[in-house]
């Protein structure tokens, strides 16, 4: 799904895209992308080649937080991608999730049994 988006971004760019910055992020509150699928786009850029001078994933998390992702360039060198073949993405329901702030960073735990108000 993201690689279409980058491709269509890209087209539609022309040769403009080689100095812009894309900035990928998720429209629907339930859709949280993990390492795993961050790890996918890195490696099917690196095997595909990036059109844009760089890619970057942004998380918000409420009104002030958010993390950024660096997709592309990236220094490390990926697996392939079927490397990440059978791999699973989960959504969360962010009724049942609590935020949580520690000296290591930020982290969204999901507790289904957690009562939606």
């Amino acid at each position: 799904m993201w690689q279409s988006v980058i491709n269509a971004k890209a087209k539609k760019y022309g040769d403009v895209s080689k100095q812009t910055i894309l900035l990928l992020y998720a429209t629907h509150w339930q859709f949280v992308a993990t390492d795993g699928l961050l790890d996918l786009l890195r490696s099917t850029l690196q095997k595909q080649g990036n059109p844009f001078a760089a890619v970057a994933y942004i998380m918000v998390i409420g009104e002030t937080e958010s993390f950024i992702s660096v997709i592309a360039p990236f220094e490390k060198r990926m697996p392939t991608p079927q490397h990440f073949r059978g791999q699973i993405q989960h959504n969360i329901d962010i009724a049942t999730s609590t935020l949580r702030k520690d000296s290591r960073g930020v982290y969204l735990t999901v507790d289904p049994r957690q009562k939606t108000k």
